[in-house]
């Protein structure tokens, strides 16, 4: 399964380059994208999990799912507990941190504290494609100026080699 999607994001990245000649940052800037939704949604599968496991051992002990849904009466649908537990790793990874949700006990802490450290190395690596964004524009920048001085000194070399002899003399003398 996961050769096959590589094969496909693999054709998917070529077609994006040659037909529609996007640059390679702004490619990896998507990917990182579709890679953080992935994760966030891996993430809140798992503490939707966690929430799960823990009621069902500990039967009776708070936990984020019987805290934010403390009114029900009856069996809370999953995707109720995965629309929160989206909203939870979310704010985790945006470090928004409103408070209306929180982990209550010692596992749910340690998850989201690896979710945490785990939202640090995405925060460098989407600064370090950024930064090679810009670094590479630039460099582009740059190259654009020195083509075009070496441009303007082979112009200024073609014209006054053209020039009669006595303009030359009179341009050469002139300062």
């Amino acid at each position: 399964v996961l050769s096959t999607i590589k094969k496909y994001l693999n054709s998917l990245i070529s077609f994006l380059i040659s037909n529609l000649k996007l640059k390679q940052q702004i490619i990896q800037v998507i990917i990182f994208f579709f890679s953080l939704v992935y994760i966030l949604h891996l993430c809140s599968c798992i503490y939707v999990f966690i929430g799960d496991i823990y009621y069902s051992i500990q039967e009776g002990k708070p936990n984020w799912i019987n805290t934010v849904f403390k009114d029900e009466t009856k069996e809370v649908e999953n995707y109720r507990k995965y629309i929160s537990s989206m909203y939870q790793i979310t704010q985790t990874f945006t470090t928004t941190g409103y408070g209306d949700l929180h982990p209550i006990n010692n596992i749910e802490i340690i998850f989201i504290m690896f979710c945490e450290i785990v939202n640090c190395g995405l925060f460098a690596y989407l600064l370090t494609c950024i930064l090679e964004i810009l670094t590479n524009k630039e460099d582009t920048l740059r190259f654009k100026y020195q083509n075009a001085k070496i441009d303007m000194q082979q112009w200024a070399t073609a014209y006054m080699a053209n020039l009669p002899q006595s303009s030359k003399e009179k341009n050469l003398h002139r300062d």
